[in-house]
């Protein structure tokens, strides 16, 4: 399922730009511009939990078994349960893999906090501070 929606979403950002490559570049906004403008994008206009639904034909919350057990059957013989571990204290479930990257579900949503990308990764507990954070505003 998150490659399903790592996809839709590279999607939607491709089909962004105006087709015209020298444009595109000479208007491309500054890195504040980028972020400010990915705290005003809300995630379900561009997915609901519909659309994963009728996809997936199933809802996105999982329990910590259910995730590890999804990627078992994904990853087939590459998959480790040790790149897995259990998160308590985090929405109703949680799970940190990969030494980067937090999933947990609260409230009929799913937050993920991934870092690492381009430079260094926060660690477990500051990943799950910032998923707690944003479990609280939804």
């Amino acid at each position: 399922m998150r490659s399903f929606l790592a996809a839709a979403l590279a999607a939607v950002v491709a089909c962004a730009g105006s087709g015209d490559e020298a444009t595109d570049r000479a208007t491309e906004p500054s890195v504040e511009e980028e972020a400010s403008a990915a705290y005003e994008l809300d995630p379900c206009t561009v997915l609901t939990a519909d659309d994963v639904r009728e996809v997936t034909g199933s809802a996105p919350a999982m329990s910590y078994e259910e995730h590890v057990e999804q990627n078992r059957s994904v990853l087939e013989e590459s998959f480790d349960e040790g790149d897995y571990e259990r998160v308590e204290g985090v929405g109703e479930s949680a799970v940190w893999a990969y030494g980067s990257t937090l999933q947990t579900w609260g409230k009929g949503r799913m937050v993920q906090i991934q870092s690492g990308v381009g430079g260094p990764a926060l660690d477990r507990d500051a990943s799950s501070d910032f998923a707690r954070r944003a479990l609280d505003e939804l």
